[in-house]
């Protein structure tokens, strides 16, 4: 089975059949409140994290989501989660000059 965290209500695909989608399980993607997130991680062996903002905002920061991140691999240590994948970056590294790729680092520590 699979368990998402989508921004959607639904997963978007026209090519999954229906058998295929009644294996996904959604949640709802919840950073202000690792119980809640950590509570919908038990049972799984492997969390994909594919989340990110890809451009900073007035409201939003690189920083801010390096932040969430690390609450989720957090949930997931609670949860017994036993491997984490995170998509982060070629050469992610604490001392590049670029936001997004200082704080893929940030959120890899």
């Amino acid at each position: 089975s699979i368990l998402i965290f989508p921004r959607r209500s639904t997963p978007i695909s026209d090519t999954l059949s229906a058998a295929d989608l009644s294996k996904i399980t959604t949640q709802p993607l919840d950073f202000t409140s690792k119980t809640s997130m950590s509570k919908s991680l038990e049972g799984v062996d492997v969390f994909y994290c594919t989340y990110w903002i890809r451009f900073e905002s007035k409201s939003d920061t690189h920083h801010a989501a390096s932040l969430r991140v690390k609450s989720a691999f957090e949930a997931a240590a609670e949860a017994g989660v036993k491997k984490i994948v995170f998509s982060s970056h070629t050469h992610a590294s604490l001392d590049s000059p670029f936001s997004y790729i200082k704080n893929k680092a940030v959120a890899e520590k």
